[in-house]
């Protein structure tokens, strides 16, 4: 935390940690519904991920997916990455892990994200 005087800086974070200055941003697309739907804009690059890099945040995390192609959603992201290289965007690999070519989704399938996935192995 930043406190007012260094004084207070101080004495208020004696236990600083790694990242005692972090701030974290978060953005909610869920709707309100009771089918716990997504409100996705179409231009992600215009959007999504401005807000949260105007906000200071440079890693954005997605935890959502889509199609098994590349489609609108992974042009929007690579072109927002390409320009926004101090940017790092993450998004679920998805969950269909046994269908083989139709397992990681889009926009996991962007060319400039990391796609997170995991096995039960």
């Amino acid at each position: 935390c930043m406190y007012q005087t260094e004084a207070l800086n101080t004495a208020m974070n004696v236990y600083q940690g790694m990242a005692s200055s972090a701030k974290i941003a978060f953005f909610d697309i869920g709707m309100n519904d009771p089918d716990e739907d997504l409100s996705l804009p179409f231009e992600l690059g215009e959007f999504l991920f401005p807000p949260a890099y105007e906000a200071g945040a440079r890693v954005h995390s997605n935890s959502w997916g889509g199609g098994y192609w590349y489609d609108s959603y992974c042009r929007e992201t690579d072109d927002f990455l390409f320009n926004h290289q101090d940017m790092t965007i993450l998004f679920a690999g998805g969950n269909d892990g046994t269908n083989g070519v139709e397992t990681v989704l889009s926009p996991g399938l962007a060319k400039n994200v990391i796609a997170v996935g995991c096995t039960e192995n």
